[in-house]
Protein backbone atom coordinates (compact mmCIF):
# COMPACT_ATOMS: atom_id res chain seq x y z
CA UNK A 1 0.00 0.00 0.00
CA UNK A 2 1.25 3.32 -1.07
CA UNK A 3 0.50 5.92 1.98
CA UNK A 4 1.51 9.62 1.18
CA UNK A 5 5.27 8.86 -0.39
CA UNK A 6 6.11 6.09 1.52
CA UNK A 7 5.52 2.78 0.99
CA UNK A 8 3.97 0.26 3.59
CA UNK A 9 4.00 -3.48 3.73
CA UNK A 10 3.71 -6.58 6.20
CA UNK A 11 6.73 -7.94 7.05
CA UNK A 12 6.03 -11.18 7.95
CA UNK A 13 5.07 -11.01 11.59
CA UNK A 14 6.97 -8.25 12.72
CA UNK A 15 5.12 -5.26 12.10
CA UNK A 16 4.93 -2.85 8.97
CA UNK A 17 8.42 -2.24 7.12
CA UNK A 18 7.90 1.80 5.82
CA UNK A 19 10.65 3.15 3.20
CA UNK A 20 9.88 5.90 0.48
CA UNK A 21 8.63 5.67 -2.79
CA UNK A 22 11.57 4.89 -5.78
CA UNK A 23 9.43 6.95 -7.94
CA UNK A 24 8.43 10.27 -7.69
CA UNK A 25 5.48 12.31 -9.27
CA UNK A 26 7.28 15.79 -8.99
CA UNK A 27 8.38 16.01 -11.96
CA UNK A 28 11.71 15.59 -14.33
CA UNK A 29 13.87 16.81 -12.08
CA UNK A 30 12.89 15.35 -8.50
CA UNK A 31 11.70 18.60 -6.81
CA UNK A 32 8.76 21.05 -7.18
CA UNK A 33 11.31 23.84 -7.42
CA UNK A 34 13.77 22.52 -9.42
CA UNK A 35 14.27 24.55 -12.56
CA UNK A 36 11.39 24.40 -15.10
CA UNK A 37 12.51 23.90 -19.26
CA UNK A 38 12.16 27.03 -21.43
CA UNK A 39 13.33 28.35 -24.78
CA UNK A 40 13.68 31.69 -23.24
CA UNK A 41 17.49 32.44 -22.66
CA UNK A 42 18.23 33.84 -19.09
CA UNK A 43 18.83 37.37 -18.28
CA UNK A 44 22.09 38.64 -16.08
CA UNK A 45 20.63 39.77 -12.72
CA UNK A 46 24.41 40.59 -11.29
CA UNK A 47 28.04 40.66 -12.64
CA UNK A 48 30.84 40.64 -10.30
CA UNK A 49 35.25 40.35 -10.47
CA UNK A 50 37.04 40.30 -7.87
CA UNK A 51 40.96 40.39 -8.11
CA UNK A 52 43.03 38.12 -7.03
CA UNK A 53 47.10 37.63 -6.21
CA UNK A 54 49.09 37.30 -9.09
CA UNK A 55 47.62 39.25 -11.80
CA UNK A 56 44.49 37.24 -11.87
CA UNK A 57 40.20 37.93 -11.53
CA UNK A 58 37.59 35.93 -10.29
CA UNK A 59 34.36 36.73 -12.46
CA UNK A 60 30.38 35.53 -11.70
CA UNK A 61 27.49 36.46 -13.57
CA UNK A 62 24.01 35.41 -11.97
CA UNK A 63 21.07 34.35 -13.33
CA UNK A 64 17.26 35.07 -13.46
CA UNK A 65 16.88 31.24 -12.88
CA UNK A 66 18.36 28.41 -13.11
CA UNK A 67 19.65 26.22 -16.22
CA UNK A 68 18.07 22.93 -16.65
CA UNK A 69 20.33 19.82 -16.90
CA UNK A 70 19.96 20.18 -20.39
CA UNK A 71 20.86 24.03 -20.99
CA UNK A 72 24.07 22.92 -19.13
CA UNK A 73 24.70 19.85 -21.06
CA UNK A 74 24.34 21.79 -24.54
CA UNK A 75 26.35 24.75 -22.82
CA UNK A 76 29.37 22.91 -22.48
CA UNK A 77 29.21 21.08 -26.03
CA UNK A 78 29.35 24.20 -27.54
CA UNK A 79 32.91 23.97 -29.93
CA UNK A 80 35.48 26.72 -29.04
CA UNK A 81 38.58 27.79 -31.53
CA UNK A 82 40.82 28.43 -28.39
CA UNK A 83 40.59 29.29 -24.47
CA UNK A 84 38.54 30.01 -22.89
CA UNK A 85 36.77 26.79 -23.57
CA UNK A 86 33.33 26.12 -22.03
CA UNK A 87 34.79 23.64 -19.29
CA UNK A 88 36.74 26.76 -18.20
CA UNK A 89 33.56 28.33 -16.90
CA UNK A 90 31.56 26.61 -13.49
CA UNK A 91 27.70 26.02 -14.21
CA UNK A 92 26.26 25.48 -10.62
CA UNK A 93 22.17 26.78 -9.94
CA UNK A 94 22.38 30.03 -11.15
CA UNK A 95 25.43 31.00 -11.02
CA UNK A 96 28.35 30.89 -13.87
CA UNK A 97 32.07 31.22 -12.17
CA UNK A 98 35.47 31.39 -13.78
CA UNK A 99 38.86 32.69 -12.85
CA UNK A 100 41.37 33.97 -15.61
CA UNK A 101 44.18 36.82 -15.82
CA UNK A 102 42.51 40.51 -14.54
CA UNK A 103 43.42 41.54 -18.17
CA UNK A 104 41.54 39.08 -20.06
CA UNK A 105 38.33 39.60 -17.83
CA UNK A 106 35.98 41.03 -20.38
CA UNK A 107 36.92 38.26 -23.21
CA UNK A 108 35.94 35.62 -21.20
CA UNK A 109 33.29 37.65 -20.61
CA UNK A 110 32.11 37.85 -24.04
CA UNK A 111 33.10 34.24 -24.86
CA UNK A 112 30.51 33.14 -21.87
CA UNK A 113 27.91 35.23 -23.65
CA UNK A 114 28.61 33.81 -27.19
CA UNK A 115 28.97 30.05 -25.56
CA UNK A 116 25.29 31.19 -24.12
CA UNK A 117 24.07 32.15 -27.32
CA UNK A 118 25.35 28.75 -29.19
CA UNK A 119 24.25 26.73 -26.91
CA UNK A 120 20.08 27.84 -26.73
CA UNK A 121 20.67 28.28 -30.72
CA UNK A 122 21.68 24.55 -30.90
CA UNK A 123 24.85 24.73 -31.95
CA UNK A 124 26.72 22.17 -30.24
CA UNK A 125 29.47 19.67 -31.55
CA UNK A 126 26.72 16.63 -31.46
CA UNK A 127 24.22 18.91 -33.09
CA UNK A 128 21.41 18.21 -30.97
CA UNK A 129 19.39 20.71 -30.43
CA UNK A 130 17.41 23.21 -32.46
CA UNK A 131 18.81 24.31 -35.46
CA UNK A 132 17.84 27.04 -37.94
CA UNK A 133 16.44 25.81 -41.57
CA UNK A 134 18.84 27.74 -43.88
CA UNK A 135 21.23 25.29 -45.79
CA UNK A 136 24.80 25.35 -44.56
CA UNK A 137 25.94 24.75 -48.57
CA UNK A 138 26.63 27.86 -50.43
CA UNK A 139 23.97 28.67 -53.10
CA UNK A 140 24.88 29.19 -56.57
CA UNK A 141 24.87 33.21 -57.74
CA UNK A 142 23.49 34.24 -61.01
Amino acid sequence: MVLGKVFVSASGGRGLSVWPRLKSNLGPYGTVNGPMATDRPPDVVRERADPLPGGRASCALILDRELTRDEIARFYLVEAAGRPYPMDFDVAGRVIAWECGRDEAERWRLALEIFLVKSFRGETRDGAGRRSGRSAEPTPSH
